[in-house]
């Protein structure tokens, strides 16, 4: 199968970036043809498909006519027509990810052009909100589920800017009525919720299917012991649980530590100061994360805003650590409460506390289930097994 896999930047600096590249590489090391087709940018990796990448806006530098291109991409539609022209025989499937803002609705009128199925993997809410986010000043918001991009405007969401905020609703708006929702055949949420969602904010359910994000247990080993802390990694900010968080480990007994970066971590670390049982590690990443990862007693996420499907949970588990995660968005649908985890209600400290207590005496027998899990449903081959479907299930709806 010849696919084409289509987002923002051929690089990772974001998670939909990530799933983009690896799910080429795991596409590719199956025998497809995989064809990347992202914003030109110095950082990308190299691709022999390099020179048809397009310019995109240049957000430092904001005039008239990247403005434009920020709602429509001409660019990014020609580049991409001489691509489809280049490629014999033609491509089966367009797979996108992230792709307004850069390359924009334009490349949709292209694909259509030449018949090609589209499906969408759906890594936030931009459907449902102008900024992505469904929040609004550090709480859950669901103002613009049905469309009415308005309160994105009066509310100044978008970094509290009336003119940020009128370009995004303003974006939102043109890219439906150019067809974001119309022209595709398939979009995949990455959780039930996200999924639901999605069905509130008005697409039709039979454009809707769940695919979980896939972590590469292959990569992770682990041995069902720890070093009797608690761990907390990713970033540090309001709407992730921070508060609850170290108020369920003010005077305890467990130790915590906390790795990650963000615009808390100023008033954490002033809540922290003095705590002998908390420690901030800084960031980390590579060997040096998995390693904290992998000795903790647990993971805990938190977390009080609509996360979608978390990695740090996946990587928790494919690593053998129980994980304490809040009952909200996608989060509940990857542990399974009382088997390789626990499940407690966002911003309950007293909630978090007992499940805390009680993840350390069942840690061995979860620690082995968790693990299982990890391998049995968010593994390289659960999601291609699931993807390859979800690819032939809208080419035969095609057909017909």
């Amino acid at each position: 199968m010849k696919i084409l896999n289509v987002g923002h930047n051929y690089h990772v600096s974001g998670g939909s970036d990530r799933v983009l590249i690896e799910t080429g590489k795991l596409l590719t090391s199956n025998g497809h043809t995989v064809i990347p087709f992202c914003a030109k940018s110095e950082k990308n990796e190299n691709s022999k498909y390099s020179r048809f990448f397009p310019q995109s806006i240049d957000f430092n530098n904001i005039n008239i006519k990247s403005l434009l291109s920020f709602f429509y991409n001409f660019d990014a539609k020609k580049s991409l027509e001489l691509l489809v022209r280049s490629e014999e025989p033609s491509i089966d499937i367009a797979h996108l990810h992230i792709y307004y803002g850069k390359l924009t609705t334009a490349i949709l009128h292209t694909l259509k052009k030449h018949n090609i199925p589209i499906i969408q993997s759906l890594h936030e809410y931009k459907l449902a909100c102008p900024i992505y986010t469904m929040e609004l000043n550090g709480n859950v918001c669901e103002k613009c589920i049905k469309g009415n991009n308005f309160h994105c405007v009066i509310n100044k969401c978008k970094n509290s800017s009336y003119l940020q905020s009128t370009i995004m609703a303003t974006e939102s708006y043109i890219s439906k009525a150019l067809g974001d929702v119309r022209h595709i055949d398939l979009f995949l949420s990455v959780s039930e919720f996200h999924r639901n969602i999605m069905l509130k904010s008005g697409i039709p359910s039979t454009k809707l299917e769940v695919l979980h994000n896939f972590v590469d247990t292959d990569k992770y080993k682990t041995e069902h012991i720890n070093l009797d802390y608690f761990l907390y990694f990713g970033r540090i900010e309001k709407l992730k649980g921070i508060e609850t968080l170290i108020s369920a480990f003010k005077g305890s007994p467990h130790k915590l530590k906390i790795i990650g970066d963000g615009s808390y971590l100023t008033p954490m670390l002033e809540r922290i100061s003095g705590l002998n049982n908390i420690e901030y590690l800084g960031f980390k990443e590579g060997d040096d994360l998995i390693s904290y990862i992998s000795n903790a007693k647990s993971v805990i996420v938190p977390s009080e805003w609509y996360e979608n499907c978390p990695m740090n949970v996946l990587e928790a588990k494919a690593l053998g650590r129980p994980v304490i995660g809040a009952n909200i968005g996608g989060i509940p649908e990857l542990i399974r409460d009382e088997i390789d985890g626990y499940i407690f209600e966002p911003g309950d400290v007293d909630g978090l506390i007992d499940k805390i207590n009680k993840v350390s005496d069942q840690f061995t027998n979860m620690s082995v289930l968790a693990r299982e899990d990890a391998i049995n449903r968010f593994s390289k081959k659960a999601y291609l097994d699931k993807l390859l479907a979800f690819y032939k299930l809208t080419l035969s709806r095609k057909e017909q």
